[in-house]
């Protein structure tokens, strides 16, 4: 039994979609750790006092790190650590390449 609220880790360099995600995910009990730049977000899963994360969910196209990045990295981190895509432009080479990197699943935006 979950006796903690989820922790997820949200990453997006748009702070427009950051602020939306978070604020609904927040409405449902989860406690969100936002990030705009994807480097901050995967130094804390590897601070040993740093909540336990539930979930990633990330954008896929970010300067520096993308997405892809994100998954490779929280694999090596953490495998059993669920990593969700976002993004604007999906396409089938997206959603395949996440799939076989070991995403949970791909979700376009705009969000609704």
């Amino acid at each position: 039994m979950q006796t903690h609220p989820p922790h997820v880790m949200l990453i997006d360099d748009d702070s427009a979609v950051l602020g939306m995600v978070c604020d609904a995910l927040t409405h449902y009990g989860m406690e969100v750790h936002a990030f705009t730049e994807a480097h901050a977000a995967l130094e804390l899963l590897e601070v040993p006092d740093a909540p336990q994360f539930d979930l990633v969910i990330s954008d896929i196209n970010m300067e520096g790190l993308d997405g892809f990045d994100v998954i490779h990295r929280v694999k090596a981190i953490n495998p059993s650590l669920p990593v969700v895509l976002m993004t604007g432009q999906a396409t089938l080479d997206y959603a395949i390449r996440a799939i076989r990197m070991g995403a949970a699943n791909l979700f376009q935006k705009p969000l609704t």
